[in-house]
């Protein structure tokens, strides 16, 4: 029997809290106990190291928090988890650019009525791999959990291949697509609240997760905050390897196999892989202005099939998942999310037998058979953003009962593993 802990925070610790709410650095006063948790939880196990990839996901930090890292952090250290330079005064400028790039909310528009124009384009478009400062993925074997969904990736790659149409050329500048990618993906999020309102989405149902949400009331540091999570995560951003000293990209698009990118005098550039011109020449219906699904069968069966089997360990745990419903389907004992995660974790265990030198390279190395703490947190992100991308491609269906547990169903088309 799991014992029940009641705590109340401090009064003077609770107005801190809300205080911090206010300023919009958390969005509610369970959201930062939440997170004080998880740090904490991480901090106690047995890779303490892993606070770090919490402390991303707090960013941009304040000005008092950026002066204290830069007095306190070794600058490779720094650099490894946090990026170059003042990453507030960066965001903040990146957003202050953004806001001078299209002040006109008509680039979706614009880029649905060039549509075919693009695609003709991008069907004759001969694709050239970097002969030379191609800068590679690091071939991490799973998806970060940050990226919890794949239809941002097909919205950034329609508009690499309309910003291609326009300067007809191969490749395009990151900052280029940066700037445009994010202002179409903030409008077309904005048409998919306003649908999700109307139609009453669940939180489950929702396709707008994954993309920018901004308020009209939202101070500069939380627009900034916003809008850099999602062109590092979405678009990408380049990163040196602390240990090879080697630059790498990261983000959903170079991970699935997308994208190219070529560093040229010091500039960045983005242009199509094969896998990701057959990709963006997929009709899309969220593109096409449905917003009732966010992608076409042909998209799910290419990412299903082409994309994801090359992160050799995500896919695995994919079909470890099929695998677990289909045998808990009637289990009443307990949670499916608990036997999921355990089932997960067996996998990574499988997986690092076969490619120990791989899951060290990664920091993936369990140590022993049963999860502690800071596993248990790792694997639950990992099971949420995994279960999340299957639901979004119509892996599993997925709801959520009245008591607030998660329900998945296979559907009848999808093939299940032996």
């Amino acid at each position: 029997m799991v014992q029940k802990i009641s705590y109340s925070p401090l009064e003077s610790d609770m107005e801190k809290i809300l205080k911090l709410v206010e300023r919009e650095r958390y969005r509610s006063p369970e959201v930062f106990l939440d997170r004080a948790i998880q740090i904490l939880l991480t901090w106690e196990s047995e890779h303490p190291e892993r606070c770090m990839d919490i402390m991303k996901t707090m960013t941009p930090f304040t000005e008092e928090q950026e002066r204290f890292m830069n007095q306190t952090m070794i600058p490779e250290e720094k650099e490894k988890h946090f990026g170059n330079g003042d990453y507030l005064s960066e965001a903040i400028q990146e957003a202050e650019n953004q806001a001078k790039f299209s002040p006109a909310q008509d680039d979706y528009i614009k880029l649905r009525k060039n549509l075919e124009l693009s695609k003709n384009y991008i069907k004759k478009l001969q694709i050239k791999k970097p002969q030379t400062n191609e800068i590679t993925y690091d071939q991490y074997p799973i998806l970060f959990r940050f990226y919890s969904r794949i239809l941002p990736a097909k919205i950034v790659l329609t508009t690499l291949g309309d910003l291609l149409r326009e300067v007809n050329d191969t490749k395009i500048e990151l900052k280029v697509l940066r700037l445009k990618a994010y202002d179409i993906a903030e409008e077309i999020s904005n048409e998919l609240q306003k649908y999700e309102e109307n139609n009453n989405k669940k939180r489950n149902e929702k396709l707008s997760t994954g993309l920018p949400k901004i308020e009209k009331n939202d101070e500069v540091e939380k627009i900034a905050r916003i809008q850099k999570r999602f062109k590092e995560q979405y678009i990408g951003k380049l990163r040196k390897n602390r240990q090879t000293n080697l630059k790498h990209f990261e983000g959903v698009l170079i991970a699935l196999d997308l994208i190219y990118v070529e560093e040229d005098n010091e500039n960045l550039y983005i242009s199509l892989t094969e896998k990701g011109k057959e990709f963006y020449l997929l009709d899309n219906p969220i593109i096409q202005g449905d917003y009732s699904k966010p992608f076409s069968e042909e998209e799910e069966k290419f990412v299903y099939q082409k994309l994801l089997p090359k992160l050799k360990l995500e896919y695995k745990f994919i079909q470890t998942a099929l695998k677990t419903i289909k045998t808990n389907s009637n289990n009443t004992d307990k949670k499916i999310t608990e036997i999921l995660d355990e089932e997960f974790y067996k996998t990574l265990r499988e997986y690092e037998k076969v490619n120990p030198k791989e899951v060290e390279i990664y920091e993936l190395e369990t140590t022993s058979e049963e999860m502690d703490d800071g596993w248990k947190k790792y694997i639950t992100g990992l099971r949420v953003a995994t279960m999340s991308r299957m639901a979004e491609l119509s892996l599993v269906k997925w709801t959520i009962d009245d008591t607030g547990n998660s329900k998945f169903i296979i559907p009848e088309k999808v093939e299940i593993p032996a």
